[in-house]
């Protein structure tokens, strides 16, 4: 996971060892330091802190040296975990959210609310952290729904690491409207027996979404709806094996110029005649074997200049239709 940060200290952490750039402050002998020379040092590069004497460390050198970097809390832990506090853990966590990590395995009695809120806010997949930190029993606390919802507002992906007992449809909602590919991350039982209507809001978001949905949840009810509600290029997306003739039949009905999205293996006449009844534009989109003479009567019914789409062998016939026609008038 992009950011996770793991060591037993911060000596052994690679992200401390390359963002330690100490500008040579750590050759300066200890008897050369002065509290200033400390406060510029730690101003131009937070994790210099830990080349400070303790007897120059203070409160205030502290929150100045986490405040330029975060991973300058890695050292402080080690060095002077009395002056660790609250406000200190926020400016860190807040700067880059995995710092958390470090904090639960080194200071779990640090870890608040508000903290957990601070670090999702910056990178909503720490959550996975924190959420093992409870179930380890390290954290004491239950999290609460909004540090769920933070987390999702910033990284959509966070909704996998929502334990199941704490998801609600509210939240699904939420990832999914960020981006429909959350759907992937909510379990087939959570759909199935609390939030039905999730995979219609997913396909509705996004089209193409409907290729990685369990076909259990395809529906005709719901591929009508979602054929409703979007262009008809997304009829191409659904499973062969769904393409009845019901539901071909209430495509065109829907909107007969989706005909030419259902693979002719699929059409029969009866499908035909439907969409040319809905519009004539499907005449154009069908194959000559399925046009009938009811057909090509809805043509020229719908306009004269249509004559000259009608098929050859039909064309004797439509011509006594339209004089029929015109003769009523």
């Amino acid at each position: 996971m992009s950011g996770v940060i793991k060591l037993d200290s911060p000596e052994d952490n690679d992200t401390c060892t390359k963002t330690t750039q100490d500008c040579g402050f750590n050759l300066i002998p200890t008897g050369c330091l002065t509290p200033d020379t400390c406060l510029t040092a730690v101003t131009v590069h937070g994790p210099n802190i830990q080349y400070v004497p303790l007897k120059f460390l203070t409160h205030k050198l502290c929150e100045i040296a986490v405040s330029q970097n975060g991973l300058a809390i890695l050292y402080l832990i080690h060095m002077v975990p009395h002056l660790i506090s609250p406000k200190l853990c926020e400016i860190a966590v807040s700067q880059n959210g995995f710092i958390i990590q470090y904090l639960i395995q080194k200071a779990p009695h640090l870890i608040t609310p508000r903290l957990c809120e601070i670090a999702v806010s910056q990178d909503g997949l720490v959550l996975r952290c924190i959420v093992e930190g409870i179930d380890s029993g390290v954290i004491p606390f239950i999290i609460h729904a909004n540090t769920y919802l933070i987390a999702i507002k910033n990284n959509w992906y966070s909704i996998k690491y929502i334990p199941e007992k704490d998801l609600t449809p509210e939240l699904c909602e939420v990832a999914i409207n960020i981006d429909a590919h959350a759907i992937r991350c909510i379990s087939d039982d959570f759909i199935r027996f609390v939030a039905p209507h999730l995979p219609e809001l997913a396909i509705n978001k996004l089209n193409s979404v409907i290729e990685i949905i369990p076909k259990e949840f395809l529906t005709p009810e719901l591929l009508i709806s979602v054929i409703k509600n979007n262009i008809g290029s997304i009829i191409t997306r659904i499973p062969d094996d769904l393409m009845k003739t019901e539901l071909c039949m209430a495509i065109v009905k829907n909107r007969g110029t989706d005909i030419q999205y259902i693979k002719t293996k699929f059409l029969n006449v009866p499908i035909c005649e439907e969409a040319v009844n809905n519009n004539c534009e499907a005449f154009h989109h069908i194959s000559i074997k399925f046009i009938t003479l009811n057909m090509c009567k809805t043509m020229v019914k719908a306009s004269i200049e249509n004559f000259k789409y009608i098929p050859y062998k039909y064309r004797q016939e439509i011509k006594h239709f339209i004089t029929t026609i015109m003769n009523k008038y």
